[in-house]
């Protein structure tokens, strides 16, 4: 059958169209492991530590997974650093997908550190660029945990 094709001098036009659809049809290219991350349903399921990742294309999301162990208070601490054309936002989900909290930079480029108070389970988090930006470059996120201090009154 392939010889045939190939003989009557159907497979290169075949092959053109391909090609042609290929370029006008919007096929979504990914340039981080974690992609395709822009839900909660396919949140990339990531441990404790460092990770890097791209906002791209504009508008783009990722949404995480991590699972928190440990005691029965803990806190989260995150730092994320972000190519300077990126207005980064990170936001907190508990396993409900119920809002914790969200950090907004002041300015394109800038890192953003923290940490809250979480429960042992699993934890959601989303980061995107408020500016609606994109970047090849990538970011890099680290978590790391640390047992709650209790506040005096």
């Amino acid at each position: 059958m392939f010889a045939k094709t190939f003989k009557r001098g159907l497979l290169p036009p075949v092959v053109a169209v391909l090609l042609v659809l290929a370029t006008f049809c919007e096929v979504p290219v990914y340039t981080d492991d974690y992609e395709p991350n822009d839900t909660f349903e396919d949140a990339a399921l990531i441990s404790l530590g460092t990770i890097t990742a791209t906002i791209e294309p504009e508008e783009d999301e990722d949404y995480y997974q991590v699972n928190i162990g440990g005691a029965d208070s803990l806190m989260l601490i995150y730092r994320l650093t972000v190519p300077s054309v990126l207005m980064p936002e990170i936001t907190f989900y508990s396993s409900t997908q119920k809002f914790l909290d969200r950090n907004r930079a002041d300015a394109a480029g800038d890192t953003i550190q923290d940490s809250l108070r979480v429960a042992p389970g699993e934890v959601f988090v989303r980061i995107r660029s408020f500016n609606y930006e994109a970047s090849e470059a990538s970011y890099t996120l680290v978590l790391s945990t640390s047992t709650a201090v209790a506040r005096g009154n």
